[in-house]
């Protein structure tokens, strides 16, 4: 396993400021860590720096805005903003692939408008996560999605059926 990070110039984070990422890169037979810095000045040939274009898009910056629910208050405001705009709650587990995937996927589609998403580390705020699923009448999975309309659940989704596309159709049924 090693883990580069990578220095991308402004040209390549679309005018954003200079973003540092992390990516993982598995190595057969290697359970050993190396960490690689590349700077500006060492930029690749035309074909990996194609490569690198296309991570910086989907890793390094991503258009999703998340609110964090650290607290019972957070979820109070939420269900209150849901009487004007639909709320999206998003259950993670941060020991879970899975639910690293669904959030990649959430994270690499375009961000509908009108819509927000609040992020949910569960196994921090076990608690909290427990609140909602009681509040809402949902079965705690993880990952998770609820979308929270006029203070109720409306749709609620987990595991590879989490998909951005859906939770737009969902919020624009009304």
């Amino acid at each position: 396993m090693a883990i580069a990070a990578v220095s991308l110039p402004p040209n390549l984070n679309s005018g954003h400021e200079k973003v540092d990422c992390f990516l993982t890169l598995h190595q057969h037979g290697s359970d050993s860590f190396h960490q690689l810095r590349f700077f500006e000045e060492w930029w690749l040939p035309y074909h990996q720096q194609k490569l690198f274009q296309t991570l910086s898009k989907a890793i390094c910056y991503t258009g999703m805005k998340w609110n964090h629910l650290t607290k019972a208050e957070d979820l109070t405001n939420l269900v209150e903003r849901s009487h004007q705009t639909p709320q999206v709650i998003f259950k993670h587990s941060t020991r879970c692939s899975i639910s690293s995937m669904a959030k990649n996927r959430l994270e690499s589609a375009d961000t509908p408008a009108g819509i927000d998403f609040h992020y949910l580390d569960l196994i921090a705020y076990r608690d909290l996560s427990n609140k909602i699923a009681a509040d809402f009448h949902v079965h705690h999975e993880s990952p998770q999605v609820l979308l929270i309309q006029d203070g109720e659940c409306i749709y609620d989704e987990s595991h590879m059926g989490i998909s951005m596309s859906e939770l737009e159709e969902q919020a624009t049924k009304k």
